[in-house]
């Protein structure tokens, strides 16, 4: 593979990794909105059945992607870390 080959891989993945971290901002500016619904319902910030339904079905789909389960939970449990903190920010 050549340099310019490489190069242009690194291109690619940058566009994605910009595309991830804009999915990421759209997720935490969702988790905000539900947050203030939490806040005007008076429920709790954090809710451990939708975090576990959450994660079931992250686990399913990194399965069908052939994502290690382990790097799934990892980057689901830090999403859901932000998330929560988003939420009890506002």
């Amino acid at each position: 593979m050549s340099d310019s080959q490489i190069a242009q891989l690194r291109t690619a993945i940058d566009q994605v990794d910009e595309q991830i971290f804009s999915l990421i901002a759209r997720r935490l500016e969702l988790a905000s909105l539900v947050g203030e619904q939490k806040r005007v319902a008076g429920t709790p910030i954090a809710q451990s059945e939708r975090e576990a339904q959450v994660r079931s079905a992250v686990s399913r789909t990194a399965a069908d992607l052939g994502i290690d389960a382990v790097v799934a939970d990892g980057i689901i449990t830090q999403l859901i870390s932000a998330s929560r903190s988003r939420q009890m920010q506002e």
